[in-house]
């Protein structure tokens, strides 16, 4: 009997994973259909977007009266500290693999080519940023010097125009090691594993997101235990549930937000020049800017602000250009209600700040009403009485077991050694401790998801 327990166990387990992997296909071709509709200027959306987006940044421009200096770091002894870091634990782990391609890492990076810049990208560790970067370091000529006057979907890896220059190279007799390592400025970010899989999960999971409400699909049956149904989405997974797919899907089929950063950027095979961090974001942009000389190429006039306020006409940017796809899975009222709750959880709204539309307006608001709503009320709002991520994070991760945090630290064990991140986190009850606003542990951030 017990080979026949096996085998059950064997067949079920596969059938999960051909679901889990049917699910990341689904998901990716769902993207590719959207990126590619997204990505033809003529369309009405898209348009209304960019031009939101140019329009924002003017009006911000135009009340931020001084620029900020873009220089290295002082802090230069830091940079060495971490690739040292890096380096002590491949050598006392071991992990220098000789099955490592510099081909696939190549192929798989983005590429600012006039500035020999190249970009391992992790997602959730300001990608979108860099992405956009990247390409305003690749447009200079045309008299772009911010980031944030260009969508997502305008943007390129740059590796076309690299790699010809690399084959070029490479007919000359160089060797495609030596030119990654002697002729480019790489980098990579990197962010603890505890706030990297929580950002994961409110952009993916509580922020309307149909590319995963598809994973979620696959949560709500496999983790849950409940038979998926015709018309089914998966809006509602929670934290603890998606955790729990995270430490039991295998690899292959995992996707590349939820994946260890070492797993990404093989920081054991390459020698990254600079490894920034989510946590130092500012400094380390401006000093990868100074050091290959483009920071005359870029203006930013108040970094933070900057970006929120691109947080907020991306969200409500996504959510209004997809709109028609999102209806599918629910009225766009409590979509609406959704990203004014992932708002108050960014400390961009206040928590007192109470969804302004009934179930009529909300069908009728338009893109740039609701973001200029958003964008006034975070500028006017006391930061004292902005809603807590760090309490939206300590009720995140209170519903994990002991359990489930010893198998995160496994999991994720390699980088927090490479990293130099606190394994023995997330450490719930210092945090909470040190709010200056404890009231904001009295909000329940999730109620939404059964809304």
């Amino acid at each position: 009997m017990r080979w026949c327990g096996r085998l059950l166990w064997r067949i079920e387990s596969s059938r999960r994973s051909r679901q889990r992997f049917a699910a990341v296909v689904v998901a990716g071709l769902v993207a590719l259909f959207i990126v590619f509709r997204s990505k033809d200027p003529s369309t009405t959306q898209f348009t209304r977007l960019s031009k939101m987006q140019i329009n924002q940044h003017k009006l911000l421009f135009k009340e931020l009266k001084t620029k900020e200096i873009i220089q290295r770091s002082t802090e230069t002894s830091l940079y060495n500290e971490r690739q040292e870091q890096a380096r002590s634990v491949c050598e006392s782990r071991n992990t220098s693999s000789s099955s490592f391609s510099m081909t696939t890492f190549v192929s798989s990076s983005w590429f600012a080519e006039e500035y020999k810049l190249l970009y391992c990208l992790v997602p959730k560790v300001g990608c979108t940023f860099w992405k956009r970067t990247l390409q305003v370091l690749r447009r200079h000529a045309r008299g772009l010097k911010t980031p944030y006057k260009l969508l997502y979907e305008e943007c390129s890896s740059g590796r076309v125009i690299a790699i010809q220059n690399i084959m070029e190279a490479i007919a000359k007799g160089d060797n495609l090691t030596d030119i990654i390592s002697q002729r480019y400025t790489k980098f990579m970010f990197t962010r603890d594993p505890f706030q990297r899989l929580f950002s994961a999960y409110i952009d993916k999971f509580l922020t309307p997101n149909m590319l995963f409400w598809n994973i979620g699909k696959v949560i709500v049956e496999d983790i849950r235990g409940v038979p998926q149904k015709n018309g089914w989405y998966g809006h509602d997974v929670s934290f603890s549930e998606f955790i729990d797919y995270v430490l039991t899907t295998e690899d292959k089929y995992l996707d590349s937000h939820f994946k260890p950063a070492s797993q990404i950027c093989d920081v054991c095979n390459v020698k990254f020049d600079v490894i920034g961090k989510m946590e130092t974001f500012k400094t380390d942009v401006f000093h990868i800017i100074s050091k290959v000389n483009a920071s005359n190429r870029l203006v930013f006039k108040d970094f933070k602000l900057e970006a929120t306020i691109d947080s907020i006409l991306d969200v409500t940017g996504k959510t209004f250009q997809y709109r028609e796809y999102l209806e599918r899975y629910m009225p766009f009222h409590d979509i609406l209600r959704r990203i004014w709750r992932r708002f108050k959880i960014a400390n961009i709204l206040d928590l007192k700040e109470q969804f302004p539309f009934s179930e009529p307006e909300s069908r009728t608001v338009t893109m740039e009403n609701f973001a200029d709503m958003v964008v006034t009320l975070h500028k006017t709002s006391s930061k004292r009485n902005r809603g807590s991520r760090t309490a939206a994070y300590i009720q995140a991760y209170r519903q994990l077991t002991e359990s489930s945090l010893d198998k995160l630290r496994t999991l994720f064990n390699l980088d927090f050694e490479l990293f130099g991140y606190d394994i023995t986190g997330p450490h719930l009850d210092a945090l909470e401790s040190e709010l200056k606003d404890r009231s904001a542990l009295d909000y329940d951030y999730y109620d939404i998801l059964s809304g």
